[in-house]
């Protein structure tokens, strides 16, 4: 599996079109140089079902590509309601984790799992959604996700989305799975 440099700290930007029917997002480092780049495949009869439903209804697959174009990850959305669910995974099709968002009251939550199926984090947002923080098991803060304001008309008359992610003493894999979450997160609370 090809390496992708974090940092402690990068950036997503999604972009937006009028008529874009997938979502593509860069992957920014510290400095604002683009590292990696994500981008949705979206079948034709998905592509009209956007135009209807809910996207965090539909199936989705967001491939994660370097800035060499080698691949890095695919997560796999499913077909789940009214919780979404994520499936995270390397290249060659083994499975790094897995996201389930979870019912909540106050702010958004999922549960993160391995490849086993055993918890090793759970990622929690605020109240307006603005705010994510990943935390593993034992409690130990892995990452902030900052859901940025991209400015007001980009804001009102789009779904594209701005986050900062920072890391904190996160080994490549726990780096990858808070890349992956971010994105999990925009699918299932700001793509609406």
């Amino acid at each position: 599996m090809n390496k992708l440099n974090l940092g402690n700290k990068f950036f997503i930007h999604e972009l937006t079109g009028i008529g874009n029917f997938e979502e593509y997002y860069q992957i920014l480092d510290s400095e604002g140089v683009e590292i990696a780049a994500a981008a949705e495949e979206a079948s034709f009869g998905a592509k009209i079902a956007k135009l209807f439903l809910d996207k965090s209804l539909i199936p989705a697959i967001i491939n994660v590509k370097d800035s060499s174009g080698d691949d890095i990850l695919r997560i796999e959305q499913e077909f789940a309601f009214p919780q979404t669910n994520f499936s995270v995974k390397e290249p060659g099709g083994k499975c790094i984790c897995v996201i389930n968002q979870k019912m909540s009251l106050i702010g958004s939550h999922f549960d993160i799992y391995d490849s086993n199926m055993r918890k090793i984090a759970l990622i929690m947002g605020d109240f307006r959604n603005k705010k994510y923080l990943i935390r593993r098991t034992n409690n130990d803060l892995l990452t902030t996700i900052n859901h940025k304001n991209s400015g007001f008309f980009r804001d009102i008359l789009t779904t594209a989305d701005d986050y900062e992610i920072e890391l904190e003493n996160c080994d490549y894999t726990e780096s990858l799975i808070s890349l992956a979450a971010t994105l999990c997160v925009d699918f299932a609370f700001h793509e609406s």
